[in-house]
């Protein structure tokens, strides 16, 4: 089973993988400034569907029946509440990729969340020691690189895209935002010593 947020577009994975759309939470638990519009408006409201309709999301999971719940990322932290709530009536493993660098001063609410799952999937080795310092408890985990993978030297690139063959260009795909990172990549590429 898939809980998708309502706006994607996600229809359909497999005839045997049943698509169920929700409110997903949203909220904003990483070290970036954000403005007051997106941190409060967006985030109440967002949150404020995402209990309402708590109890049909809380039928479905006793529909789906899960033996593991994945998460795939801990802006839907709330949602460890309602799989607290789950496990009184279904023993159920949960998982949760980490992919954001979580504020170095978490409340003790986002760490009781947050420790509710039993094995976390860190996206790099910098992501699980600001988790480490941040929330302050031994968790299984796993650390599992991005998924990026560069072409070879040897692939020729679409014509045009290569303006100077003497450089070499680095690109990232993804929002433009500081809790993305962008930064840190722009600091680390100046840092370099190489031209």
């Amino acid at each position: 089973a898939l809980f998708s947020p309502i706006h994607k577009a996600v229809k359909s994975v497999d005839d045997d993988v049943a698509v169920t759309r929700i409110f997903s939470p949203v909220t904003y638990n990483n070290d970036a400034k954000h403005s007051i519009f997106r941190t409060w408006v967006l985030s109440l409201c967002s949150r404020s569907a995402f209990w309402i309709t708590s109890p049909w999301i809380l039928c479905q999971l006793f529909k789906a029946a899960p033996d593991v719940v994945h998460l795939n990322s801990l802006v839907l932290s709330d949602f460890l509440l309602l799989l607290r709530f789950y496990r009184h009536f279904k023993k159920v493993a949960i998982v949760s990729h980490v992919r954001e660098m979580l504020s170095p001063s978490l409340s003790g609410w986002q760490k009781f969340l947050i420790l509710t799952c039993d094995h976390f999937v860190f996206i790099d080795k910098a992501v699980q020691m600001r988790f480490a310092s941040a929330v302050g408890s031994s968790v299984n985990f796993d650390i599992v690189q991005n998924p990026f993978k560069g072409a070879s030297p040897s692939v020729d690139l679409p014509a045009g895209l290569v303006v100077d063959s003497e450089k070499k260009v680095f690109a990232m795909a993804g929002r433009i935002e500081e809790g993305k990172g962008v930064l840190e990549i722009c600091r680390a590429f100046n840092a370099l010593s190489s031209d």
